[in-house]
This record gives C-alpha cells, structure tokens and sequence, in this order.
C-alpha cells in the first residue's frame, strides 16, 4: 500500500543524511516547519529507516560503552596496558582535562601517583576564571612528590590561578585536634570550597599491605586489618568504603580531614584515575557505589573489574 508519509519520512533523512541539506532548508523546499523536519528525522530513526552505522579505529570504544553502560558513567576512557599505563592513563587525563574544564570550573585535587601522572603531563589550560582546591589534607614528608597540596599547586599552575590548599595533616592526631583545625577560618573556607567544585580529580587507594598509604607507615598495617574486617574494600580522600561504594564505620574517619564521601558524590564530574588488578575491589567499589562519574583506566584492569563484577 502507497504511504505518503513514510515516502515524506524517506525523503527528508535523504535530503538531510545523504545530501547534507540543513534542516531549515528541507522545510523550506518541502512546505515544513523545521520542528517538524526535526521530529520527522528522529521518526525515521524510530522506524529503522535510518540506521547509525559507527565506525572507530579505537579498539576499546565497546568496552568503554559497555563500562558507560554498566556503571552509568558520563564518559570511561580505556587506554593500552601494552608499554606504560600510568603514564598512559596521565596523559589520557590531561587530554580529559583539556577537553572538558571550563570558565568558571572549582577543580578539587585530592592526591597519588596516578594523579601526579596528569599533572606532569597537563600544559596550561587557557581557560579563564578556573579554581584549585585540595580535597584532602597534607601527608607526611615521605610522601612528599605525591602532596595533595603540591599536587594542587601543580594544577593551579597549568590552570593559571592559586590553589587553595589545606594547612593541615590529612588525619588529625585527636578529636580535640581536630575540631580545633576546623574552628580555623582558612580551613573551613577551604573545605567548604571543595564542596563547591565542580570536578574533583581523585585516585583509589587499595586494602593492601602494598598501597601507598599502609607501606609508607601513614597508617600502621593493624590498622590495616581493622578496616578490612570493617568491610572496607578502598578508599578516596582517606575515606574508606564498602563494596557498595558506602563509607565505613572506622576509628579513622572522625580524625580525618578531607571532603566526606558523601559530599564527594555529590560534586558533578568526579574523575577515579586508577589501574591495578589489586584495586580490582576497590575499583568495582567505586563504580558500583556511584563515586565515579568519568572513569579513566588501562585495557587489562577494565578487563579484571568486569570479570570480578561477572
């Protein structure tokens, strides 16, 4: 049977994805309005008269769909693991960074090596109006390249603008000494900055004896043991989670200084840059809890995290 209107339907995607005709054109010469040429394109596709054909020579775009997907994500960026995925991963978020910051953008920094990856591989951003914030309080001088606070700076300066940092340590030795540095103005403002940011840069830190901060003797390794029989799969900002992505009843986090978990997931475009099948727990943590919203990993820790979560 004769269908005018699927002949009308034909005509239109034809006019506009074959002969790159503009959409304001194709109303004129077909007597349209051009919402309706617009709701005729998106019937077409409906119908299956159209059909989107993508073709990428990036070989992980599946698997970063499938990721997407999965763990509803604004965006999963998936690099080889082949030579160097730190430094992979580094300028894989740089280039993020590069791409998505904009005038006024509050970026929260919190710190590791994976972060210190993006900073050394990060140029200025020509962006006007950008802040800097440290999310997590400073560490002890073994830690030193891997500051939460010279990481700020290193971002404040590719941004072109002061960091805020954080004069205090990221766990406070009492209660008392720690409701003392939040009567601080500097520090209260500070905080309540982070809770401002827009896109927070942070790294996941694994329940292993290996992490950066049970082998350097930030926290002792009995300590250790005590969150893992918690249920605390890993950590951001020294804030320790469950396998759910829900932070931990733990004798650390009231003496700790840095953005609580919940006002993290709160904060727009969190950026979780980490790669390590011995992060795999902490990593599907992450995910599944809702604390990444843009995840940036290597092609073999992708792999392990859907296999774990299979």
């Amino acid at each position: 049977m004769y269908d005018d209107y699927e002949r009308l339907l034909a005509k239109v995607a034809a006019l506009y994805y074959v002969d790159d005709v503009p959409q304001n054109v194709i109303a004129q010469q077909l007597g349209l309005s051009k919402s309706k040429v617009c709701r005729m394109l998106a019937e077409a596709k409906r119908r299956g008269i159209v059909r989107a054909t993508v073709y990428t020579t990036h070989e992980y775009s599946d698997l970063e769909r499938e990721f997407e997907k999965r763990y509803n994500l604004r965006e999963a960026i998936i690099v080889s693991s082949d030579t160097d995925p730190m430094a992979e991963i580094g300028t894989a978020g740089a280039e993020y960074l590069r791409r998505v910051v904009r005038e006024g953008d509050i970026i929260g920094v919190s710190w590791g090596r994976t972060l210190l990856s993006v900073a050394e591989k990060l140029s200025p951003l020509r962006v006007d109006n950008v802040s800097v914030v440290q999310l997590v309080g400073g560490l002890d001088t073994q830690m030193n390249q891997l500051q939460s606070s010279k990481l700020a700076m290193q971002f404040a300066m590719a941004c072109g603008c002061t960091a805020q940092l954080l004069y205090c340590p990221a766990k406070a030795p009492t209660q008392e000494v720690m409701s003392g540095l939040m009567l601080d103005p500097v520090i209260n403002r500070v905080f309540q900055m982070g809770r401002r940011a827009t896109i927070a840069l942070v790294g996941i830190g694994a329940m292993v004896a290996s992490g950066e901060l049970f082998r350097n003797g930030y926290i002792p390794y009995e300590t250790l043991h005590n969150l893992k029989e918690g249920g605390a799969v890993g950590d951001v900002c020294m804030r320790f989670y469950d396998e759910n992505g829900q932070e931990t009843a733990n004798t650390l986090g009231p003496l700790t200084m840095s953005i609580p978990l919940e006002d993290l997931k709160k904060i727009p475009n969190v950026v979780c840059l980490a790669a390590g099948k011995e992060k795999g727990d902490a990593i599907l943590g992450a995910l599944k809890g809702g604390i990444a919203k843009t995840f940036i990993t290597d092609k073999a820790t992708a792999d392990f995290i859907l296999t774990l979560d299979r």
